[in-house]
C-alpha cells in the first residue's frame, strides 16, 4: 500500500483532512498527517497539498492583504515538502489552496483575492466544495483522465 502524505494546518482544516484520509485509505493508500508541528518521512510514495488559509503574498511577490488568513509555518512546510519530493519525481496533488501552492512553487502569478479580479464568483465555504475545471486538450492531465 503506497505512502501518502496529506498536508493539512496544526490547528484548522479537521473535517476536511477526514475526507482526504478516507479518500487515500479507500483507494488503498496509506494516508500519512503532514503538518508543522509533526516531522515528515524522507520516503513517500504520493503528496497531497491540501486546502486551507491563504498563501502568504510575499512569497508571490503581491501586495501583503490585511484582511486573510494565512498560516506560515505550513507555507513553509509545504514549499520544502516540494522541494523536497518533486525533484525526487514523487507524484503531487494540489487540492485548491494546495494547487495555488504548486503554481507559486513553481514561481507562477496569483490573485491575492479571486473575488475582486473576478466579478459574479460565487463564495462557497463548505467541506464539500465544488469546483469546475478545464482541462486543455492533448496536456498531461487529459492523458491520464482519458477525456
Amino acid at each position: 500500500r503506497p505512502l501518502i502524505g496529506i498536508t493539512t494546518s496544526d490547528r484548522k482544516s479537521q473535517i476536511a483532512w477526514l475526507f482526504d484520509w478516507f479518500a487515500v485509505w479507500r483507494h488503498g493508500g496509506r494516508p500519512l498527517r503532514l503538518s508543522p508541528s509533526r516531522p515528515w518521512p524522507e520516503r513517500l510514495d504520493g503528496l497531497i497539498i491540501g486546502g486551507g488559509d491563504d498563501i502568504q503574498a510575499h512569497l508571490y511577490n503581491a501586495e501583503v492583504q490585511l484582511d486573510v488568513r494565512v498560516d506560515p509555518q505550513r507555507d513553509e512546510l509545504e514549499l520544502e515538502l516540494l522541494e523536497t519530493f518533486i525533484p525526487r519525481r514523487v507524484p503531487v496533488l494540489g487540492i485548491c489552496r494546495g494547487a495555488q501552492l504548486i503554481n507559486v512553487y513553481r514561481g507562477g502569478t496569483l490573485d491575492p483575492d479571486i473575488y475582486t479580479t473576478h466579478e459574479g464568483l460565487k463564495r462557497r465555504r463548505t467541506v464539500l466544495p465544488r469546483k469546475t475545471v478545464d482541462i486543455v486538450g492533448a496536456s498531461q492531465l487529459q492523458c491520464i483522465l482519458g477525456v
